[in-house]
């Protein structure tokens, strides 16, 4: 009889250790489902401020960057200019050539692809899939501090044999009227615009490649200029203009004329 009544208390003590229990683990799994659901609100809370910090600490320092190097790049083309038309002002032939743009262009690209070269490998292959491209313009001031453009003359490093042409308004990605009211130009006096800016051909319709043979047109701008969340916007040139900058100066005298530089 004592034995039996034993095992039924002990059985009653069991069955109510057993409803514990499960008490136990559907308390702890509600505060489990709790706590994952605040941690999910808080990550959807958190998520915006965190790719805006990456936008603001990656994106905008990169995109101020390029556009500093390209403008520094202007700069030094217009200097390596003046000192050719300095070291050519003691020749009998002073004038500044295609060949001395495409020389000085091809110097003036080793700030922004320092260490490494630019130049293409094949024709339409280069090694980042984008080309530098500049545009002189000759400028001539006229009266009311208007300005006149006698000729404009491009050089285009896309194969290893530069590319030139001349007199295209759809060779630049800048307005020279616009300039007006930046720079003082009496009339009669001469000012050379170096206009420079990488060309992109996002859209593929040029044959563009990579220098491992990938097509330019499968590489959007952000991905080709190092972007995790700006993509940035082409201007001219059927908006392949990429990061244009703008550098003025006085050319020495002889080193241009009316015309067009010479081949």
């Amino acid at each position: 009889m004592v034995v039996f009544v034993l095992e039924n208390v002990i059985s009653k003590i069991s069955d109510f250790c057993k409803i514990i229990i499960e008490q136990l683990k559907r308390i702890q799994l509600n505060r489990l489902r709790k706590s994952v659901g605040a941690i999910l609100i808080e990550f959807a809370f958190a998520l915006p401020v965190f790719l805006v910090l990456l936008y603001y600490i990656h994106d905008l320092p990169r995109l101020r960057l390029m556009q500093r190097k390209m403008q520094f790049m202007s700069y030094e083309m217009a200097a390596i200019i003046q000192n050719i038309a300095q070291q050519k002002s003691m020749t009998s032939n002073p004038l500044i050539t295609e060949k001395d743009l495409s020389n000085a262009l091809s110097l003036a690209g080793l700030s922004w692809f320092a260490g490494n070269t630019f130049m293409p490998i094949a024709k339409n292959t280069m090694p980042f899939g984008y080309a530098l491209y500049l545009t002189l313009h000759y400028v001539n001031g006229k009266s009311s501090n208007s300005l006149e453009r006698k000729w404009n003359k491009v050089v285009l490093i896309r194969d290893v044999t530069p590319f030139y042409s001349s007199n295209n308004d759809d060779d630049t990605a800048i307005v020279i009227t616009d300039y007006k009211d930046r720079i003082s130009i009496g009339s009669g006096e001469k000012k050379i615009f170096v206009e420079l800016f990488l060309l992109y051909d996002y859209k593929g319709q040029w044959g563009w490649k990579f220098s491992n043979g990938t097509s330019t047109g499968s590489i959007t701008p952000r991905k080709a200029f190092g972007f995790l969340f700006f993509t940035p916007n082409g201007q001219g040139i059927n908006t392949r203009a990429f990061f244009p900058a703008v550098t003025i100066f006085t050319p020495r005298v002889g080193s241009f004329s009316e015309t067009e530089p010479p081949k």
